[in-house]
């Protein structure tokens, strides 16, 4: 889920929004137009998404990490048959 939402915003939305910013005429991109002000604000927005989104794999990856420590110290920590047989 994660990887498909990262490759959408990286892969279509950013290339379309860049597109579609470069396919206004010069005079509207210049940098104190609304235009270029607006362009600017989505990048931030890219920018946010796209730092929830590390965020968000970072956890899921610490989670996974604590399921696994936590299977490992239920099974075996004070299991009297591990060593025997």
């Amino acid at each position: 889920m994660l990887a498909g939402e990262a490759r959408r915003l990286i892969g279509q939305h950013l290339p379309r929004l860049v597109d579609s910013y470069l396919d206004l005429p010069a005079s509207a991109r210049v940098p104190t137009s609304e235009s270029s002000e607006r362009f600017t604000e989505s990048l931030g927005i890219v920018a946010k998404e796209l730092d929830e989104l590390l965020d968000q794999c970072c956890r899921d990856r610490h989670d996974g990490f604590e399921t696994h420590h936590r299977f490992i110290e239920t099974r075996y920590r004070d299991d009297d048959s591990f060593g025997e047989g």
